[in-house]
């Protein structure tokens, strides 16, 4: 191979690659874009300039990626670089490189004569992540046809490699795509079935079968409830029940709070018996707490009234003013609601009596 034919060879790829530069500006930016480093070797600068040429022209043929140019900025970038004797460049300068122009791959080729024969090292780096998708070498004869014929081959050989990562990743990406549609409708279907469910088992295993999909915050806290409930029936307590309640997804909330009526309720009428005030008016409290209206509101304050009514009648029986005193504010706690309302009026009066007298 002679000089005039290398040179010649050079005009018909800067040719070629004017042809692909037309019309492909406006949507370079869109594409990933590959720098051609200077081609090294111990070989006449035109043959490594027209691999140079060849690789650029490759890049702009596959159509899949946008070709730096050899602007001021290559330049700069390229002058700055520190190569080693034989002209050769690490990865993490090559990286550096592809940074310094904006690049998202960085293409590097060495060439070797030996004999009449031609051999081209070249790889391809990631500027990101560093990886390598391709490194191989190729070798022809010294004849401007099997010469040019190697490019073509290297030029296939490093971007359609590219292009068939790109398209794998893209594929790749439909199928995870269209499978977490898939089980995001599995799970939407599945938690219609189970959303009133109180089957701890099944609701673990709708967890554990989709996770991530919508529905699992919904069905962990539906779990979470059910658990806490299974563990305050277990309990059978009131502190049980009242912790149960203060929950943020309690679903078996009205049940909680029916048991604590009645809870409160069997406690009143339990403390009315023994004349435990202190546990009446506790249990009064909570139930004016946690349901203000209702039967059981009603029942528990007639069980108070009628508690501390029944006490301020014995009371008033005394002659001691500090135990006339006491009925007397038993009468009044009494008067809000109880059987014998019409007699606390006249009793307190009678007790009002006593107590002057008694001074």
């Amino acid at each position: 191979m002679n000089l005039r034919n290398i040179c010649d060879m050079r005009k018909i790829f800067f040719l070629a690659l004017a042809i692909f530069c037309v019309g492909i500006v406006c949507g370079q930016n869109t594409r990933p874009m590959v720098a051609v480093m200077p081609t090294v070797g111990d070989v006449d600068d035109d043959i490594n300039g027209a691999v140079q040429d060849a690789l650029e022209l490759g890049v702009q043929k596959s159509k899949q990626y946008g070709l730096v140019a050899r602007g001021p900025a290559f330049q700069q970038a390229l002058s700055e670089m520190t190569f080693q004797a034989s002209g050769a460049v690490d990865d993490s300068q090559m990286a550096e490189f592809g940074r310094a122009v904006s690049a998202d791959y960085v293409c590097y080729a060495n060439i070797r004569a030996v004999a009449n024969t031609f051999s081209i090292s070249y790889r391809l780096i990631n500027v990101e992540t560093l990886e390598i998708p391709k490194v191989n070498m190729k070798s022809s004869s010294n004849r401007v046809d099997d010469f040019i014929t190697m490019l073509d081959e290297i030029s296939d050989d490093l971007f359609s490699n590219i292009a068939d990562r790109r398209a794998e990743e893209e594929q790749r990406m439909i199928v995870e795509r269209t499978s977490a549609e898939e089980r995001e409708r599995a799970a939407r279907i599945e938690w219609e079935n189970l959303k009133n469910t109180d089957n701890v088992d099944a609701l673990q295993n709708f967890i554990n079968q989709y996770p991530g999909t919508m529905a699992i915050q919904s069905a962990s806290e539906r779990l979470a409830d059910e658990k806490e409930w299974n563990s305050t029936m277990r309990s059978y307590s009131i502190n049980a029940y009242e912790r149960y309640m203060m929950g943020t997804s309690a679903k078996y909330l009205e049940e909680a709070k029916n048991w604590l009526e009645m809870a409160y309720l069997k406690i009143a009428k339990d403390a009315a018996f023994t004349a435990d005030f202190q546990k009446i008016d506790q249990m009064y409290d909570n139930c004016l707490l946690l349901a203000p209206y209702g039967r059981t509101m009603d029942d528990i304050k007639t069980i108070r009234c009628n508690a501390y009514y029944d006490e301020a009648m014995k009371l008033s029986k005394s002659k001691n003013v500090a135990d006339l005193r006491k009925a007397n504010e038993y009468l009044n706690i009494a008067k809000g609601t109880c059987q014998a309302r019409k007699n606390i009026d006249s009793q307190i009066a009678k007790n009002d009596k006593q107590i002057r007298k008694a001074r």
